[in-house]
């Protein structure tokens, strides 16, 4: 199912840029996913490792 849906909504996205602008740039198309992907890689490394981080600092209670 989550092929399916990526597929179409690639596909959507490569439709409406060659109807909006009469022709499809590869690189761009590729340039706007991996800024997609790498900020949710991004987000979910710093939720996942913030938490961890924030048990690494000493406290100036001594606690």
């Amino acid at each position: 199912m989550y092929l399916v849906l990526s597929g179409f909504l690639i596909s959507l996205l490569l439709v409406h840029e060659a109807t909006t602008t009469g022709r499809i740039r590869v690189g761009n198309f590729y340039a706007f996913r991996a800024r997609r992907i790498l900020t949710r890689i991004t987000d979910i490394s710093e939720f996942r490792y913030r938490p961890h981080s924030l048990c690494l600092i000493p406290r100036p209670w001594g606690g």
